[in-house]
């Protein structure tokens, strides 16, 4: 073997391992709007940053909402929630799993790979609808751990998950749980 074709081997084996991508319709089932997206699988990468978040999105005008919707969502009375579909076959029109945008923000694009087990070939449906938030007693906004609270809380890292959360939220969440106990 020539010096050339050792140098050309050793550069193929350490080329990086083929990207990991699953191909997402988003949808507003309220206006119908679509847009069809190619979204990397790693860990760390949210599916609020990977998807939701992104200018394609919000260019393709899936995420407006008719100023009813959007009067609901400010009050607090509804929220915007994602359905999944995969289309293996159309087996069901049961979604496979719903998120919150909140959820989206704490999900990982590989979580998200696990929850579909999905191939290259198959086209993952993120259905964008308007619910009403569940009535019940008034609970702890649980997403007020995972971002800085404004009240001065350091922001800590949780051993076991190795996400960010504000020792403050912590605290209150905390309290709010021991008074309902």
């Amino acid at each position: 073997m020539t010096f050339q074709e050792e140098k050309h081997e050793e550069q193929t084996s350490k080329a990086p391992a083929s990207k990991i991508s699953l191909r997402v319709k988003v949808i507003n089932s309220e206006s119908g709007i679509s847009k069809d997206m190619l979204v990397d699988v790693r860990t760390g990468y949210t599916l609020f940053d990977a998807i939701y978040n992104t200018d394609a999105l919000k260019k393709a005008k899936v995420r407006k909402w008719n100023a009813t919707v959007t009067q609901n969502v400010k009050s607090g009375t509804h929220e915007i929630k994602c359905d999944v579909q995969v289309n293996h076959n159309n087996e069901s029109d049961k979604p496979l799993h719903t998120y919150s945008v909140n959820d989206l923000k704490i999900t990982s694009t590989k979580q998200f790979y696990s929850l579909v087990k999905s191939s290259s070939d198959v086209l993952v449906t993120l259905s964008l609808r308007c619910a009403e938030k569940p009535k019940g007693k008034a609970g702890f906004d649980h997403s007020t751990l995972l971002n800085q609270s404004g009240n001065g809380g350091k922001m800590m890292k949780c051993p076991f998950s190795g996400m960010d959360f504000d020792e403050d939220a912590l605290k209150e969440f905390l309290k709010h749980k021991n008074a309902s106990s």
